[in-house]
């Protein structure tokens, strides 16, 4: 077996019974995957991004006391290298669970995961995840009369963007995710 098939299958194990472990609300397997030395860094699918052991421990703690009769995990890796000192493994990470005591819900989130060796085992210092969910078919804003929000792709990512179907000179655009209650009025 290569180096790269020796850390597939050890990874793939591995990164399976901690994020099934997280979706029942036991957040331990997970910190035992990861570096608890700096630099450490995570862009999670939800919330801010983290940076350094002192961050994230507490977040991971977190989300795992959200998280509630997680069940049906599957930890599938599409591409990864390993050298020497570092691997990385991308992929998707599907799941049902429940978050803050709703339905349960099936998830699927792509992750990327950066590893390090310490002390001759594979530790996690980087995650960056987001959910692969299509997104959100067009709506009309509450108080922008005749504005459509268009989802669209722009180089991999959704981008939010508003066209004024009753003036070319007046542009609703949403702000951010969060503010798409509101209307900011720009000059095209």
């Amino acid at each position: 077996m290569t180096d790269l098939e020796s850390f597939r299958a050890l990874i793939s194990q591995r990164q399976h019974e901690a994020e099934e472990a997280l979706v029942r609300g036991d957040v331990g397997p997970r910190l035992q995957m990861w570096s608890h030395n700096d630099p450490v860094s995570l862009f999670a699918a939800v919330g801010r991004s983290k940076s350094g052991w002192n961050e994230l421990d507490p977040a991971f703690h977190a989300v795992a006391s959200r998280l509630v009769g997680g069940h049906d995990v599957s930890y599938e890796i599409m591409a990864c290298d390993v050298t020497d000192e570092m691997a990385w493994t991308a992929g998707f990470v599907h799941f049902t669970v429940s978050i803050d005591g709703g339905p349960l819900t099936r998830y699927t989130l792509r992750i990327t995961h950066v590893y390090r060796r310490e002390a001759g085992e594979w530790k996690v210092v980087h995650e960056h995840s987001n959910s692969s969910q299509p997104p959100d078919p067009p709506r009309q804003l509450p108080n922008c009369q005749g504005t459509v929000i268009e989802r669209t792709r722009s180089r991999g990512t959704t981008a939010d963007r508003a066209a004024a179907r009753t003036s070319g000179r007046a542009r609703c655009r949403v702000a951010s995710r969060d503010a798409r209650r509101g209307c900011v009025r720009s000059q095209a």
